[in-house]
């Protein structure tokens, strides 16, 4: 077999490993806190075959600061982690926070693949009373 033949079936062998490789590229391209809802907005990038991926957090212990403040960490994942790489999708996930018992608090969200993002949330709002 010639040098060439070699790397033409080297390169093509690469290619195929490739192609089937799955999905290893989840994001958190952004996270917000909307005050009003009480909800984290969390932008997520990924890779797969098709887009109906579903996504979740779930939390880690909240751990006291000290002066009222807290820190919790949350996994996010995947429902296709298995899906192989095809194409690009972002999708919102949105994250009722009105129940969360660790506030104040800076949370970080973190993905398998080690990408991360933390902001801080603030202590639950008070419920309004309700007018008779």
């Amino acid at each position: 077999m010639t040098d060439v033949n070699v790397v033409a079936t080297m390169s093509l062998a690469f290619l195929l490993a490739s192609y089937h490789a799955e999905s290893v590229a989840t994001n958190i391209m952004s996270v917000e806190y909307d005050a009003e809802a009480d909800m984290l907005i969390v932008v997520i990038a990924y890779s797969g075959t098709h887009e109906d991926h579903v996504f979740s957090i779930s939390w880690g212990e909240c751990r006291a600061l000290g002066g009222g403040e807290f820190e919790t960490y949350g996994l996010l994942s995947d429902s296709a982690e298995h899906d192989f790489a095809r194409q690009e999708f972002t999708t919102k996930l949105e994250v009722d926070m009105s129940a969360h018992p660790c506030r104040p608090a800076t949370m970080t969200i973190r993905t398998p693949e080690g990408f991360n993002r933390s902001l801080n949330i603030p202590e639950r709002k008070p419920k309004e009373e309700i007018e008779p």
